[in-house]
Order: C-alpha cells, then sequence, then structure tokens
C-alpha cells in the first residue's frame, strides 16, 4: 500500500468515528490511556485536537513526557480497520485554538464559557501511522 493511500483510508475513518482512545506516558513509566470524544476540528493526520480539564491527570503527564498515542477502528463485514499514531502533544490555553474548538455542547462541561479556567487543549502532532487492515499492516512516517 502506497503512503498516499493509507493516509487518506485513515483520515476517512477519522470522520466517521466518534471516540478515539489518547495514550500517554503515566508517572509510573507505563503507558495510560483514556477513550476521548473526537473534535469536530480533527479532520486530517497533521493535527488532532482533544479538549480537557485544566490541570488533568493527562496534562500532568504530558508535561512530563509529550510522547503520545492516538488509537481509533472501525469493524467491517471484512474485519477491523486499525489506526495507530505517535507522535508528541502539547497543552495549550491559547484563546484562539480554544475558540475553534468551541461548541455549544462545551458549556455542559465548561459553564463559564471559552474563558473557563478549566478548559484546556491538547494539540497531537502525529510522527507515524500504522495503519492495520485484517492481517495486512502498513507503517509510514508523516
Amino acid at each position: 500500500m502506497e503512503k498516499a493511500q493509507a493516509i487518506a483510508i485513515a483520515e476517512d475513518m477519522l470522520q466517521r468515528v466518534s471516540t478515539l482512545v489518547l495514550a500517554t506516558i503515566g508517572e509510573n513509566g507505563f503507558p495510560s490511556a483514556r477513550t476521548m470524544r473526537k473534535n469536530a476540528m480533527n479532520k486530517s493526520l497533521e493535527t488532532i485536537y482533544f479538549t480537557t480539564q485544566t490541570g488533568s491527570r493527562k496534562t500532568k503527564e504530558l508535561a512530563k513526557n509529550n510522547k503520545v498515542s492516538v488509537h481509533y477502528y472501525e469493524s467491517g463485514e471484512k474485519g477491523h480497520t486499525c489506526v495507530f499514531l505517535e507522535g508528541e502533544a502539547q497543552v495549550t490555553r491559547d484563546k484562539s485554538v480554544r475558540e475553534k474548538l468551541w461548541t455549544e455542547r462545551s458549556l455542559r462541561v465548561y459553564p463559564e464559557g471559552v474563558d473557563d479556567p478549566r478548559y484546556t487543549v491538547i494539540i497531537v502532532k502525529p510522527q507515524k501511522l500504522r495503519l492495520a487492515m485484517g492481517k495486512d499492516s502498513f507503517e509510514f512516517s508523516l
């Protein structure tokens, strides 16, 4: 499989899935994975966005080690298709980023609006893609 085809498959799936798994390196040195709601801004593999509570365990782990993985998958008639991304993350409270990601649904978690001090964004820049389709697996640098 060509790199462009693998990226197209992964980005197409990204549009359809509703949740992603974000894994950080925990304080004990082991992976710490959690399911995260996909953000509408996640349209390409270039940048993946997550919103989180300021001071959450994720943000504390990322302050110590910014290496992450992101995983999502689909099941179909021909089996599972899985996307694994590896990269680095940045935690930000940049207002312009928070405004881009803000939705009315965000008010449920952040009642003070886009300026809520608990509203923080994690920006992931993937560097590696692994696409597993049935028995086949393909890896590419991004």
